[in-house]
């Protein structure tokens, strides 16, 4: 390779006159070298190396990632202290059951304390009332059921007495959540509802 290098020179500097035949010449010998250095072998740091997979590693990853982590899927836990927490249900059928109960509207029992409606705040409910809705909370969290805002159930009242009537299966989340409802419905109607305590102060719940 370096005599041909040594020759190349030779033909590129002593040409003092242009020729046809000398451009052929020089493509001939450029091409030879090209040819020559690309046919020899890279040097062994420069040769590609076999790419090597820890696959333990990375199994041992996938596994950290994949562990289920508490609380961020499935069933969700009663936290007195956090209203992010709380189950939702089905409002329209829970403003019936209050009304044949109560005779009240459900809208007298919205922010009512520290747990009706859609708040929750502190530990300690500020009456009777508010204690229902406090347990009415735990009772739909202890369903573990999903998608309670969708579920319906079907009851039968008589005066301000109501049976649940949707399905045969104690154990079914229609009818345990019909359960819960019932028996919100005869906590408010034993309790005392204070006007006080309507729109209460949540700063004041502790």
């Amino acid at each position: 390779m370096l005599r041909n290098v040594g020759i190349s020179r030779i033909i590129l500097s002593k040409s003092r006159y242009y020729s046809p035949i000398m451009d052929i010449v020089r493509v001939l010998v450029l091409g030879t070298i090209l040819i020559s250095a690309l046919a020899e072998p890279y040097p062994t740091s420069l040769q590609r190396q076999p790419i090597e997979t820890n696959t333990s590693v990375r199994q041992s990853e996938m596994d950290a990632n994949s562990t289920p982590v508490p609380g961020r899927r499935g069933v969700v836990e009663t936290s007195v202290g956090g209203r992010s927490r709380r189950q939702r249900r089905n409002v329209f059928q829970l403003c019936r059951v209050i009304r044949k109960y109560t005779s009240n509207s459900c809208f007298d029992y919205n922010n009512y304390g520290c747990f009706c409606g859609l708040r929750s705040r502190g530990s300690h409910p500020v009456d009777d009332v508010d204690r229902c809705c406090l347990e009415h909370d735990h009772c739909f969290t202890s369903l573990r059921c999903t998608l309670l805002s969708f579920t319906t159930y079907s009851m039968k009242c008589s005066g301000s007495k109501c049976t649940c009537t949707t399905d045969s299966k104690t154990t079914s989340c229609r009818y345990r959540s019909c359960q819960c409802d019932i028996k919100f419905g005869e906590c408010l109607q034993a309790a005392r509802y204070n006007k006080r305590h309507k729109n209460f102060n949540t700063l004041r719940c502790h």
